[in-house]
């Protein structure tokens, strides 16, 4: 049987969230440039989005709605399911509350955004014997950080992947890539436990800690190096077994407790070995078929002395698990940032930013013009940077500008790398016909979803100095939202021509109409704009309240 992906509805009971704006006196200023939540102890019964990924031995749900948080993992096999509880809202967090509900993941332990929709793309299993999985992400709020976890289920296995990725254009922030299982108790440091049903964290080469507050991660806090791409992997093993002396590997869990011996795998092992480790020194072993389905165990009480370890070996004599032999502790990356300003043709020749001085280098031609030139540094820097989305992205962008569209390698690398790039949506809108359809364009509608996503490409246009390819995105995503930000940002970038001043006017007046509303501005690009704006329209109360906020 294949991995399966559907979607599907959830209905549950949710708490009631009262928005709280920037000019609230009791707006939580460490969230900004995030709305403000107060919990008002009132539910609704609501319907969210979610997606599920399933096969003979799991069922898991994610829920885009609430930050893609993993609201559902059934274990098929014993009918157990490890997420409990309701969707409750607490006071505290960054935003001034919380649902305490799930597995959530995120560049930080407190970054925010768990309570909103998130960018999601679905991947269906190619074959029957290929996984399936679902890669959920978004734009880390006040910063330039993009970040993204992709879920995964092979077809054969009980457990699956979870890879968190985080990337910055930028220097100058700090991430603590993770995930949080809430009511989960530390256990070890490899696993939390919630009553006898255990999730197993197993990091492909580092270990993995839990924090006291159930922060789970295989790093430190570090600072995110300016155009890197980072991952952060974990399997997670469900497993029913007997809390114990516990053992785990990719091939499964082992609990030696005061009763008895258990095993069970997440997938099927032919003529596997159990060894038992005696007190006297001695082994017993056994070659036996083990199944998924079911739990190996054997009652101490039935063997002839102490048992003091376990081993399980596949059929060649590799050790695939061992009692107490897990590795403790986290490690700490040790990164540097790279030179915040951008840099110059001399820097191509230091080995260590040479990949970021051609990027720097190709941004400037972009600025002014230079579209082959552009796409040419773009080409250099992934030369020594394969790993960048957005020097793939601005290969491609360069290319098409420069009408040289024949090169089909940038996109595809691009989308490999950050399937949630807003860029990417941007860009599949403005290599489409540019008369403009008598209904929305859908490739933008899940840009609308997340509407902090409309405002990055425009910022980005903007900055690039691109205003042609700004104005028809802007006109675009404002036929999906009207957001009063997007606005400002297209009345700036038209008042840059000096026959649109009319034009320009009437953006501020549509925005005026739409009122105070997110998303709020935090990126300089946007601070310049709405600067200009208010001293050419000095009367416009709305615009002088968004000027304020980077005061």
């Amino acid at each position: 049987m294949a991995s399966e992906l559907f979607e599907d509805l959830w209905s549950t009971s949710a708490p009631i969230l009262e928005p709280i704006f920037p000019d609230e006196g009791t707006y939580p200023s460490a969230g900004y440039p995030l709305v403000g939540l107060a919990p008002t102890g009132r539910s609704d019964q609501r319907e969210l989005r979610t997606l599920i990924l399933e096969n003979p031995f799991l069922r898991i749900t994610v829920c885009p709605d609430l930050g893609g948080r993993i609201v559902g993992l059934f274990d098929r096999r014993t009918q157990t399911e490890f997420i409990s509880g309701d969707l409750t809202a607490t006071a505290g967090g960054k935003r001034g509350a919380h649902v305490p509900f799930g597995i959530t993941f995120g560049a930080t332990p407190e970054l925010g955004l768990d309570l909103g929709p998130v960018q999601v793309l679905s991947h269906f299993a190619a074959s029957d014997d290929m996984p399936a999985g679902v890669t959920l992400g978004g734009l880390w709020p006040g910063t330039d950080v993009r970040f993204w976890c992709r879920i995964e289920l092979p077809a054969d296995s009980a457990s699956f992947t979870i890879q968190i990725c985080t990337y910055a254009s930028s220097a100058g922030s700090r991430v603590f890539p993770g995930l949080r299982w809430y009511g989960a108790d530390r256990a070890d440091l490899f696993s939390v436990a919630q009553g006898q049903n255990r999730l197993v964290f197993q990091h492909p080469t580092i270990p993995v800690g839990v924090d006291a507050d159930g922060w789970i991660s295989a790093v430190d806090e570090f600072d995110l190096p300016r155009r890197t791409l980072e991952t952060w992997e974990a399997t997670v093993t469900p497993t029913t077994v007997v809390p114990g002396r516990m053992g785990y590997g990719d091939a499964g869990v082992i609990s030696l407790s005061e009763e008895k011996i258990q095993i069970q795998v997440v997938r099927p092992l032919e003529n596997a070995k159990v060894v038992l480790f005696t007190r006297s020194g001695q082994s017993l072993d056994s070659r036996m078929n083990l199944h998924p389905e079911s739990i190996w165990e054997i009652p101490l009480a039935e063997l002839p002395e102490a048992i003091v370890e376990v081993a399980l070996l596949d059929e060649s004599g590799d050790v695939l698990a061992r009692t107490d032999a897990n590795l403790a502790g986290k490690v700490e990356w040790s990164r540097t940032p790279g030179p915040a300003a951008a840099l110059s043709e001399s820097d191509t020749r230091d080995p260590a930013w040479r990949h970021l001085a051609f990027a720097d280098l190709a941004e400037a031609a972009l600025i002014r013009g230079d579209f082959l030139t552009a796409a040419s540094q773009f080409e250099r820097s992934l030369r020594f940077n394969a790993e960048d989305p957005l020097a793939w992205w601005g290969q491609a962008f360069a290319e098409r500008l420069a009408n040289e569209t024949d090169n089909d390698a940038p996109l595809p690398n691009a989308h490999y790398l950050n399937p949630v790039e807003p860029l990417l949506r941007a860009e599949a809108f403005l290599r489409s016909d540019q008369g403009q359809a008598a209904e929305k364009n859908p490739l933008l509608a899940p840009l609308a979803e997340t509407p902090e996503a409309l405002i990055e490409v425009a910022c980005t246009l903007l900055t690039l100095r691109r205003l042609d390819q700004l104005a028809r995105f802007a006109d675009e995503g404002l036929r999906h939202l009207n957001l009063p930000m997007l606005r400002y940002l297209l009345a700036y970038a038209l008042l840059e021509d000096s026959r649109m001043g009319a034009e320009a006017a009437q953006h501020v007046q549509l925005a005026a109409k739409a009122g105070f509303a997110p998303p709020f501005p935090h990126r300089e690009i946007e601070f310049i704009a709405l600067r200009r704006l208010a001293d050419r329209f000095p009367e416009d109360t709305l615009l002088a309240k968004y000027s304020k906020l980077g005061a």
